[in-house]
């Protein structure tokens, strides 16, 4: 009997991908282009979305249309509603389709939904894929780390389902936000940046190369020249993996330490006092001058607003004088609640994670 079943999805699945887009327009459907250049045909009304990567869930309950959720994959259920339990209780309710690399692809086509949004750091070919085994129009969205393609990811799905004015206010809204930070940082010498470590990932030696926060903030990643995927790490993406003595030739003025927040965060990161211990760190600018601090950094993906509220924080502990009246803590919860409608979320995150706290 399941071959059976499954013979009739192919079936439908081989019917649906050979439709013309011509043939889809005319019969409702609007056309897409992901955030890899895939052309897409989606409803005109999108009313059912399976939402495979973390990161389009959050910009699916920013933009007001959590209630359009009808399935989630594994990790948004992690970083979304565990991380959130608080908020999101009925997160806990949808039905789990998965990872992205390895949905059920049986579960998703009984939820009936009317778009898959897939994406985040996988490659375009996964997304590719769910479409053709399910018949379902799949859209590749990730934000790739660079806030460019944060607010294309929110200008896609607003598109996508129904919210685009939404869409544009949140993407004002965040823009204006880091405008501010852009305007002083401008004012700031290059011979005046600090330069700056991240120790991400879980070792103190793990580093991204990539991190454009850090530069928003006005700092200077150290680790920008190393080619991603250095030692042995990385995948080739955007980190890489480096030595202590490395790191203390770098000198940095500032080391940020990821701690995320899960569950798990406080036994699975690296701690300020693992720095601070270690012989050749020891010797740096930002041991010897006590600034080592935890950083929100990413949890499957960026959570937005945990993103945009790095960056005020960032500017704050790189140059205190210049953002004296910078309110990271006010701020913070202004976008916190603006993804999540609840407001304290950045309290507690930041009294469970050490995060550095400004009297």
């Amino acid at each position: 009997m399941k071959k059976v079943i499954n013979s009739v999805i192919f079936a439908a699945t081989f019917l649906f991908i050979n439709f013309s887009i011509v043939n889809l327009t005319a019969a409702g459907y609007t056309i897409v282009v992901d955030q890899v250049g895939r052309k897409v045909a989606v409803p005109d009304k999108v009313e059912r979305v399976v939402s495979l990567s973390p990161e389009g869930t959050r910009v699916v309950i920013a933009l007001g249309a959590a209630d359009k959720l009808v399935g989630v994959g594994s990790y948004s259920q992690r970083a979304i509603f565990s991380q959130y339990s608080e908020v999101f209780p009925w997160g806990k309710k949808l039905p789990d389709v998965g990872k992205l690399t390895g949905p059920n692809m049986e579960l998703i086509v009984s939820l009936n939904p009317d778009v898959i949004l897939g994406g985040w750091s996988y490659p375009p070919e996964a997304t590719s894929l769910i479409q053709e085994k399910t018949g379902i129009p799949a859209v590749c969205v990730y934000t790739n780390k660079t806030i460019e393609d944060t607010f294309k990811e929110i200008e896609t799905i607003g598109k996508i389902i129904g919210k685009e004015k939404e869409a544009k206010k949140l993407i004002a809204y965040l823009d204006k936000k880091i405008a501010k930070v852009k305007e002083v940082v401008l004012q700031i010498p290059e011979s005046e940046k600090r330069k700056v470590y991240l120790s991400f990932w879980g070792e103190v030696t793990k580093t991204p190369v990539l991190y454009e926060p850090v530069d928003i903030a006005g700092g200077i990643n150290a680790a920008s020249s190393v080619a991603r995927g250095a030692g042995g790490w990385g995948k080739g993406r955007w980190g890489a993996k480096v030595s202590t003595e490395q790191i203390l030739d770098w000198n940095p003025d500032v080391i940020l330490v990821h701690r995320s927040g899960s569950k798990k965060a406080p036994k699975a990161s690296v701690s300020i006092e693992q720095i601070i211990s270690e012989p050749a760190l020891k010797l740096t600018n930002a041991v010897k001058n006590g600034r080592v601090y935890y950083t929100p950094g990413m949890i499957c993906g960026w959570d937005h607003p945990r993103l945009f509220t790095e960056i005020l924080y960032m500017a704050k502990l790189f140059y205190p004088d210049r953002f004296k009246d910078l309110d990271v803590a006010k701020e913070a919860d202004k976008i916190f609640k603006k993804f999540y409608g609840v407001g304290g979320l950045w309290e507690k995150l930041s009294k469970r994670c050490g995060y550095y706290e400004w009297e």
